[in-house]
């Protein structure tokens, strides 16, 4: 399901003007548009549900409920989870999708400007860390940038600095930090030069500095950000 889900977000993203401009605005290149896969989910309540459904060849409400790509309510009916979204799929270790983060078109009041799949059978966001699986492949790092999401993992690779990962809305936990320590001996904090920011690497340090790794935190200027760093 998360597969043909994929495969449905980047077929969207290919026929719809308005978010490839988005993403080119954000100076992101078509190369690493296709490296980290990225999607766009259409503004409808069903189009992915009818996706799904007719490439799978049944419809399962449990089933589908439970990969954390659609919401229902009270009534039974089942629903997209993600609208008017840029996709970013989330994978596993084994280069497997597992879950998505979407974050909005255009920021608004009514909608959060990010909106990640909830926990599943596959998916813990505690024990994940976006870009990992890249990270791991693309070689024998020994040190790794850890940033605050997506748009600046990606950003920084498309710059050459593909060693980052990022945790997926949450503080750092037990379990990242581990997988930090099975892999590298050095993390460098590069959050953005705001009051969350600082807030996010103090929060980070306290999880960190009892684990094996050498732990660095760099502090940006106010206003700034990893992208506009590069």
């Amino acid at each position: 399901i998360h597969n043909l889900a994929n495969n449905f977000f980047n077929r969207q993203l290919e026929q719809n003007s308005s978010a490839r401009d988005y993403l080119l605005s954000r100076s992101l290149n078509q190369q690493v548009i296709n490296k980290f896969e990225l999607g766009y989910s259409p503004d409808s309540w069903d189009a992915l549900l009818n996706y799904i459904r007719n490439q799978m060849g049944f419809f399962n409400r449990d089933l589908y409920s439970e990969s954390g790509l659609f919401s229902g309510n009270e009534r039974g009916k089942v629903f997209d989870r993600f609208r008017q979204r840029i996709m970013f799929p989330i994978h596993n270790h084994r280069n497997q999708v597992i879950a998505f983060g979407g974050r909005v078109l255009h920021n608004s009041d009514k909608a959060a400007k990010y909106l990640n799949s909830p926990d599943s059978p596959l998916f813990e966001k505690g024990r994940v860390l976006y870009n990992l699986n890249r990270v791991v492949a693309d070689g024998n790092f020994k040190e790794v940038i850890i940033v605050e999401g997506y748009m600046d993992v990606i950003a920084l690779d498309q710059f050459g600095i593909s060693n980052v990962v990022a945790p997926l809305g949450t503080g750092f936990t037990k379990q990242q930090v581990t997988l930090l320590e099975e892999r590298f001996d050095k993390v460098i904090l590069l959050f953005d030069g705001d009051n969350a920011g600082g807030t996010a690497t103090l929060r980070a340090l306290e999880r960190l500095i009892d684990s094996s790794l050498v732990v660095l935190a760099v502090r940006l200027d106010e206003g700034m950000d990893p992208m506009d760093v590069v």
